[in-house]
């Protein structure tokens, strides 16, 4: 931290150089009014010392609350993660001046574009701020910034004055706290005097980045409320499972811009033992005009708090606001000596002022109408309030009550109380009932019966829905749905480089009370409203779950899953014969243990009671171990399903292998011709064309063997002189060529008349854009021949690039499917496979593979050459060998086509000058080929094309737009730092220290422009 203090110190001086201002005099005029509004008026003395048009004042009114663990933290803004702030009524006395919002800043621009300014300039600015007062349970606080971290400029001298509306009572200097420095410092560089008002002033000059914080503590009836409810009407509509539908209607009025207010909700009932009895609050929602209202819940020891905001959009409340809040209450409706109940306290610790009107009405299920005998334990005052009819209403407008209501209600009224304890721990819904029927067939199958009795708890999208997944091991299952039943078996094998195995899942079933919907179980859903039963039925079979170990068989089920309570039921598992219970054992176990649990034979049934699971712990799994006399056959038609389904992956390659040979064979692959050996290349074929048909790839070192080709046909010569390499031209190439044959040899010799030479070291970035363009024209002339099939061509790249992407992605899905290894390896090995397919399917044409052939048995002849053949081709053709090298060194075969002649050739061919064989040696065709590659190596090098380096004019252009704006502000501030300010909601007056500077609303900064 001081290193970055020490950072701003250094950079903020350096930053109000451009400016071109600094501030002579700075005076804050505060009026605190009852209401908790300030009005403030800022004094401002510029001296410029540049010509500008004016400042730029920023006051943020966006505030993010920053963590703190502080008790003494401000009950207001508690709740949310953001706090806002209304500035208001802003004014520039006697300059032209513009507002607007921006990045949670209050802008002024004060000035005019087209008029600029020097000298001294005194600016008056006014505003108002509401919001800016802090309640905690002692005391109320102001904390203010009069002076902002964010001025890029420094400050002579600082003056303040803080009036009263009404001066507190017993208002001393213990209720002041002063802060200067940079921010977070608690350095009090100033002072101040204290009479029916505060005046101070600074002790020093303040820098850059430096700033000032006053801090006030108020009595807490000084300021007036901020907010009153003036209304409520409240609907409790009690169900027939015990639960309690409210909605409540509160009319608030605010008599100062806020973020909210705090709604108290009993907590608990007092029970007929004088013991507190919890109540559950669940879907929660705060709506005005259909429109969500920003809300947070939390507890104290007595009361739910439900603070209630402005919308996501509108943060700050003002004037009068209505809000529906809706929620479900649980244990308001209890048994208490074999009767039903019904006991709640109304308009208990409601905020702020009592409300002017009360409204209170009470619905029963089945329409029973009240009649008046129902209340008990009321005041009897209260009672002319009440009215009986098909609803219990309540109405006051005369006297403000709050009560204890408490009725007796008809015990048919109510189907079934869910024990509080289940509403608390479940997550969605609560399962009433649940009844669990397994088949054990003779083929490793089971089949699976459910009927769960479920009662919807949360307001959510879905209200039920049952997913299955079996799997070797028991892993954590992901609920994709809000929410979500879902049962994981485990089996005993594996898949191919995994340890996850998944059987077969068949003629799966779904229905709501006996109505079968549909066949796909996965994800089903169904959208019903709260606090109701509803009855599901589940029916599926499975291959390949019933597992072998060193005491039997197993088959192992979960019956529920965490938040997944259930009352009652049992289970029942069928055999297909008879069995003894001798040869049974059933457990009950979960992530922590194993238990065993006791069971009954009927034939061949084996029943399990789930009654005492009413009390068990979540994620309980029924396991069942049974005599090896009962293990099923296997199924040969599902073994091998379920070997595709665990390992398809791996099945991958081949397949894609398969499918790809086949479009190879009857694509890709090139006509067979027979071979028959040839002593010379292709006629009208050069050695460029020759090494692009030889493995269907264009290589420099083909193109550079022109070279050999032009200097065997006397175009030019070859001269070398140490390791300095020449060419020299002797005749001009001939119309007949081709156009990239034309391309290179004009390049070359550019500008160079019949014999002269040109170094080869000299050819710049001129001859290799040539260089490059010839390639252009080789593939364009490759297509004009018909060389090539152009949809194998086509295939054949795509192959290529294809590969690529499916090894990417399995290095990315490796690390996040369950299979990753098996994903990695499958993958991995196809890509290598139309990789491969991808570099072999290009497909020549006719008149190419023809060519082809007379390549290969050119090749052949290279390798089985006699000796005696040779001289006799040399015999007849002197320079046989300098005819042919180009092509022999592009095939492949230089070295060996020379190493065959180093008994018949005695010197070098007359094209190349330069050859000094080591002293006392003969000429050698292995040395000289050896030349001829090494120079090749050289040229290939040369003719590397490399592009000039460009420098872009961006930041020239870049600075004449910013300069030319003239509505362009040079905020340091504004760009450096968050969006928001930051403010910790935390006391200033805590026993463990005071503030400090930068702690409070306001500050902000300014800049010129």
């Amino acid at each position: 931290m001081k290193k970055i203090f020490l950072f701003l110190l250094i950079l903020f001086p350096l930053i109000s150089l451009g400016q071109g201002f600094y501030i002579k005099k700075y005076h804050v005029d505060m009026l605190v009014k009852k209401s908790g509004k300030v009005e403030i008026t800022e004094h401002i003395l510029a001296d410029f010392t540049e010509e500008k048009r004016g400042i730029i004042r920023q006051i943020p009114f966006s505030y993010l609350l920053a963590n703190n663990t502080d008790s003494a933290k401000s009950t207001k803004a508690e709740p949310y993660n953001d706090y806002y702030i209304k500035i208001d009524n802003v004014n520039v006395k006697d300059y032209e001046f513009t507002t607007y919002k921006e990045n949670g800043y209050e802008i002024i621009r004060i000035g005019n574009a087209s008029t600029y300014i020097t000298g001294l300039q005194n600016y008056i600015i006014s505003y108002t701020a509401e919001g800016i007062i802090n309640p905690f349970s002692t005391h109320y606080e102001l904390n203010w910034n009069l002076i902002g971290h964010q001025w890029e400029v420094p400050i002579d001298e600082i003056t303040f004055k803080v009036s009263f509306e009404e001066f507190p009572k017993d208002f001393s200097k213990e209720n002041i706290i002063i802060s200067t420095g940079v921010y977070g410092s608690t350095e009090i560089d100033a002072e101040y005097k204290l009479t029916n008002s505060i005046t101070g002033k600074s002790t020093r000059k303040f820098e850059p980045a430096e700033g000032l914080t006053l801090s006030l503590s108020f009595p807490t009836n000084y300021f007036d409320p901020f907010h009153q409810i003036s209304d409520i009407e409240t609907l409790f509509e009690i169900q027939s499972i015990a639960a309690c539908n409210v909605t409540e209607n509160i009319v608030v009025k605010y008599n100062i811009a806020s973020n909210g207010f705090t709604y108290k909700i009993p907590k608990f009932r007092t029970n007929e033992n004088t013991e507190n009895e919890e109540f559950i609050l669940k879907n929660i929602q705060v709506l005005k005009n259909n429109s969500a209202r920003r809300f947070k819940v939390q507890e104290d020891s007595e009361n739910f708090i439900i603070h209630i905001g402005g919308t996501f959009l509108e943060p700050l409340c003002l004037g009068f606001d209505t809000i529906k809040l809706t929620y479900t209450l649980w244990g308001a409706v209890f048994y208490e000596k074999e009767n039903v109940f019904f006991a709640f306290d109304f308009f208990k610790n409601k905020t702020a002022k009592i409300p002017v009107t009360q409204k209170l009405q009470i619905y029963l299920p089945q329409s029973y109408e009240f009649k008046g005998g129902e209340i008990q334990e009321l005041p009897s005052d209260l009672i002319p309030f009440f009215s009986f009819d098909k609803k219990l209403e309540y109405k006051n407008e005369n006297s403000i009550r709050d009560f204890n209501l408490k009725l007796k209600l008809p015990n048919n009224s109510i189907n079934s109380i869910i024990p509080i304890e289940y509403v608390k721990k479940a997550n969605y819904y609560a399962v009433k009932n649940l009844d669990v029927a397994i088949l054990i067939k003779g083929n490793k199958e089971i089949s699976v019966k459910e009927t769960i009795d479920v009662v919807k708890l949360l307001q959510d999208a879905y209200t039920f829905a049952h997913t299955i997944s079996f799997s070797s091991k028991n892993v954590d299952f992901v609920s994709y749905l809000p929410t979500n039943r879902a049962n994981e078996i485990m089996v005993d094998r594996k898949a191919l480089l995994t340890n996850r195995f998944e059987p077969i899942i068949y003629n799966s079933k779904l229905s709501k009370n006996g109505y079968f919907y549909t066949e796909e179980m996965m994800s089903w859903v169904d959208n019903e409203p709260l606090n109701r039963f509803l009855s599901y039925g589940f029916e599926y079979s499975v291959y390949d779950v019933v597992c072998k170990s060193d005491s039997g068989a197993v088959v192992s089920i979960p019956l529920y899953l965490e938040n997944e309570y259930v009352h009652a039921g049992k289970c029942e598992i069928t055999f297909t014969e008879k069995i003894e219970k001798s040869k049974i054992k059933c457990y009950l176990l979960n992530d922590e243990e194993i238990k065993s649990v006791d069971f009954e034979i009927v034939n061949n049934k084996c029943i399990i009671s789930l009654q005492s699971l009413s009390e068990a712990k979540p994620n309980i799994t029924l396991r069942i171990v049974f005599s090896e006399d009962y293990v099923p056959d296997y199924n040969l038609v599902k073994e091998t399903q379920l070997f595709f389904n665990n390992n398809t992956y791996i099945i991958v390659p081949f397949i894609v292998f398969i499918l790809l040979f086949l479009i190879w064979y009857f694509i890709g692959k090139d006509k067979t011709h027979t071979l028959v050996v040839r002593y010379e290349p292709p006629q009208n074929i050069t050695p460029a064309e020759a090494g692009l048909l030889w493995d269907d790839k264009l290589h420099k070192r083909d193109m550079i063997s022109l070279v050999y080709y032009w200097a065997s046909k006397g175009y030019l010569e070859v001269i070398q002189s140490g390791t300095s390499l020449s060419l020299k031209k002797i005749v001009e190439i001939p119309d007949s060529a081709k156009d990239f044959e034309k391309t290179i040899f004009s390049a070359l010799f550019a500008s160079k008349s019949l014999g002269e030479m040109v170094s080869v070291s000299s050819l710049g970035n001129t001859f290799a854009l040539q260089f490059s363009k010839a390639f252009k024209q080789m593939d364009k002339h490759s297509k004009q021949q018909g060389f090539y099939s152009g949809f194998a061509f086509f295939l054949s790249k795509f192959l290529t690039i294809f590969s690529f992407v499916i090894f990417f992605f399995s290095l990315v899905f490796a690390f996040i499917l369950t299979d990753g290894i098996q994903f990695f390896v499958g993958m991995t090995a196809t890509s290598i496979i139309i990789f491969v397919f991808g570099r072999i399917m290009i497909r020549k044409s006719l008149k190419a593979s023809e060519i082809y052939s007379e390549i290969l048995g050119f090749k052949e002849f290279i390798v089985k050459a006699e000796l005696e053949r040779l001289k006799e081709l040399a015999g007849e053709n002197p320079k046989y060998f300098e005819q042919t090298i180009a092509y022999a060194i592009v095939l492949g075969y230089g070295n060996l086509w020379a190493d065959k002649f180093k008994n018949i050739m005695t010197s070098p061919p007359s094209w190349y000058k330069g050859y000094e064989p080591d002293s006392g040696k003969s000429f050698s065709t292995d040395l000289f080929t050896k030349r001829l590659v090494a120079n090749m190596y050289k040229m290939e090098t040369t003719f590397n094309y490399k592009p000039p380096k460009t420098y872009s004019t961006s930041y020239s252009s870049s600075s004449s737009s910013g300069s030319s704006s003239s509505w362009s502000s040079s905020s340091w501030s504004k760009s450096s730092s968050s969006s928001k300010s930051s403010w910790s909601g935390s006391s200033s007056f805590k026993s463990s220290g005071g503030g400090y500077s930068g702690s409070g609303y306001g500050g902000g900064g300014g800049s010129s422009w």
